[in-house]
């Protein structure tokens, strides 16, 4: 394993402030689990040893009026947008049933209807403008891009994950991290090398492929028969690539294109001020298009007071992320409502910002013209193989990578034995 950085886990990433203990997520903050046995993510996590910390949260502030329940959506907005918002709901769970929602995302066609359909669109049915504007704030986080930047497909899974059955969400004792961390001690017979960038792939006489590798201002030459690129789509620009496989890289590059932002914004405070007015894991504000802010100090036991994490997503994530830390931790101060700003501009003792920009997919998966047609798994010409892995291929979650990754191990364990992968002719799914 060819790790470009000085550590693994990537997007996964558990850090500490420096005033104190107290631990945040600064960048994948939860699992999504599914209702019911059938659950690969959770059952990993089990296997390695990793105690899960069941999270939820359903305050929403709108206007800087909190909103915990029907019953308040019904007295801020008025009867009529709680009636706007439960048909949308049962409409939402007829589109797409919770075993649809479960399984792969399917591929969308260029030429359906629906796939011309974009987030706006889904959101233009609900004629209730407080309703559908309740509705959008909700989601934005989850999409990291804006509503018509994503297809209604995609817009829609995101909308109906806090629909009753359609899954939960927990988080992981230790933090995020623990992930990575735990598999990389199951994976005693593998070598990982820190600091090792992968910079340009060719084919090798042999049939196989040549891995320029950059150590430190060194580099050397490594062969392999099978090649998996476990990277984020944006990475991949950043590997060259011999002329016999420029334009299948190039296409596959250009085919998954629709960059998401996030930025995200923890702030240390000396106490937890906000449970009595935000209870839960997380709440919701319509401040930055919709922000997610998680409360850390609910799933990372510490004394060093409390944590609030912003998720900024899509546009204004991408138009702050050259604004300094300190205007970022001033513009999330003043983004929670009534007496909670003034509370924590007094408490405030240390920020963290971390910048994601196009580090996610804005509409995963791909779009085909016909059912037949669709990118080979970058190059399956030769004797061996490049295989992809990422969340941009199925879904912007865990779920989806380990989706992604299951397919392609599957792939190359089938191929031992059958000599599948290598053969010339050997036609490859997609991963």
């Amino acid at each position: 394993v060819f790790e470009a950085s000085p550590r693994i886990g990537g997007k996964l990433h558990t850090r500490k402030f420096s005033s104190g203990d107290a631990a945040y997520e600064s960048g994948v903050a939860e699992c999504y689990g599914y209702v019911g046995e059938d659950d690969p993510l959770r059952s990993l996590v089990a296997d390695l040893g990793i105690e899960t910390i069941p999270t939820a949260g359903s305050s929403v502030v709108m206007q800087g009026d909190i909103i915990h329940d029907d019953d308040d959506l019904a007295r801020v907005g008025g009867a009529a947008t709680r009636a706007a918002v439960e048909s949308f709901r049962a409409i939402s769970a007829q589109a797409l049933s919770i075993d649809e929602w479960r399984g792969r995302l399917a591929t969308e066609h260029a030429g359906g209807r629906a796939a011309a359909m974009t987030g706006t669109d889904l959101l233009d049915l609900v004629d209730d403008d407080f309703a559908r504007r309740y509705l959008a704030l909700l989601a934005h986080s989850d999409l990291a891009a804006e509503p018509h930047q994503t297809s209604a497909s995609y817009a829609l899974r995101k909308m109906v994950m806090g629909l009753a059955g359609y899954g939960s969400v927990y988080a992981l004792r230790g933090g995020m991290e623990e992930l990575p961390r735990r598999l990389a001690q199951h994976l005693t017979r593998t070598d990982f090398e820190l600091n090792a960038r992968v910079v340009r792939l060719g084919r090798h006489t042999n049939g196989g492929y040549s891995l320029t590798v950059r150590r430190g201002g060194e580099l050397s030459v490594e062969q392999a028969d099978v090649v998996v690129l476990a990277v984020p789509h944006g990475a991949l620009y950043a590997i060259d690539c011999s002329d016999e496989l420029r334009h299948t890289f190039a296409a596959h590059i250009a085919a998954y294109d629709r960059p998401g932002h996030y930025l995200r914004v923890s702030l240390l405070f000396d106490r937890v001020f906000w449970r009595k007015e935000l209870p839960g894991a997380w709440f919701m504000l319509d401040a930055f298009g919709g922000c997610c802010v998680y409360d850390e100090s609910a799933r990372h036991q510490h004394e060093s007071g409390g944590v609030l994490g912003w998720l900024i997503a899509g546009a204004d994530a991408l138009m702050l992320c050259n604004a300094d830390d300190e205007t970022l931790a001033e513009l999330a101060v003043a983004s929670l409502p009534g007496g909670l700003e003034e509370t924590a501009r007094r408490s405030r003792r240390e920020c963290r910002v971390h910048r994601w920009a196009g580090a996610v997919s804005a509409r995963p998966g791909r779009l085909t013209l016909d059912d037949s047609e669709g990118l080979p798994l970058l190059d399956r010409s030769g004797r061996g193989s490049i295989c992809v892995v990422g969340d941009y291929l199925f879904d912007a979650t865990l779920n989806g990578v380990l989706r992604s990754a299951t397919n392609v191990a599957e792939l190359i364990s089938a191929s031992l034995t059958s000599d599948a992968l290598l053969s010339p002719s050997a036609s490859l799914p997609e991963a």
